[in-house]
């Protein structure tokens, strides 16, 4: 169930990298380096707080989640790494994606800012008015507020796929067509993103994917703050 769990929110991921122009790379998810935690990574359970610490020796990072959920699953790269966690096996499920990112020493810090245009499209909601809105053929990133964690400034949105955009077979899953993020830069670009997505809808009744995925986000909001304020990144 477990793996079934991992696999769900690896399809979710290339959604989101093909949707909303993801930055992370997945050219290697054929030849996977899932693993479970390492000499590198760790993961331990506080009974006081009922709540999972997971922390990344090789980059510094560290982060908790609620202890009855999933296990965290990561995948490694170069720059960064990717991490999954949520509640898999539950119909109306949640899941939430961190990606962490370190921009390569060998790219120029504005070349590096030009490559990433997604990141720059999603930054220009910094700074605007609750509920302002950008939108394009095939998303709509709703603002939700200016965020900041260390020395990392950033946004939450909401970002939401119109029932009309077209994304081939994709659409016969039932996957949420609307997920909110919060999506941080420091000074040298570097990138962590955190998306919260309902997932595994249930759609029976006639209810529609945007009125099930809202109740969904409003139930687990919370968790997904908890979690964000949870991060720390040591220098």
């Amino acid at each position: 169930m477990k793996q079934k769990g991992f696999s769900t929110v690896l399809v979710l991921l290339i959604i989101a990298v093909a949707v909303f122009g993801g930055y992370l790379v997945y050219q290697n998810q054929n030849k996977s380096n899932t693993s479970t935690p390492t000499a590198e990574s760790t993961t331990n359970v506080d009974k006081v707080s009922d709540r999972k610490t997971f922390k990344s020796d090789k980059f510094n990072v560290s982060l908790n989640y609620p202890s009855n959920w999933s296990e965290a699953e990561v995948q490694e790269h170069k720059d960064g790494f990717n991490l999954a966690i949520g509640t898999y096996s539950k119909v109306n499920s949640y899941n939430i994606t961190f990606q962490y990112t370190k921009r390569p020493n060998e790219i120029p810090l504005e070349r590096y800012k030009n490559i990433q245009e997604a990141v720059q499209r999603e930054l220009g909601l910094r700074g605007r008015t609750e509920g302002d809105t950008i939108t394009s053929a095939i998303y709509t990133l709703t603002k939700i507020r200016d965020i900041s964690l260390q020395n990392y400034k950033g946004v939450e949105f909401i970002s939401s796929v119109p029932e009309s955009a077209s994304l081939g077979s994709l659409t016969d899953w039932k996957f949420n067509s609307t997920v909110r993020k919060v999506l941080f830069v420091n000074d040298n670009y570097d990138i962590i993103s955190i998306v919260g997505s309902p997932n595994n809808l249930d759609l029976t009744g006639g209810l529609d994917k945007k009125t099930v995925s809202k109740e969904i986000d409003e139930d687990y909001i919370n968790e997904f703050h908890k979690f964000i304020e949870s991060i720390k990144i040591e220098n």
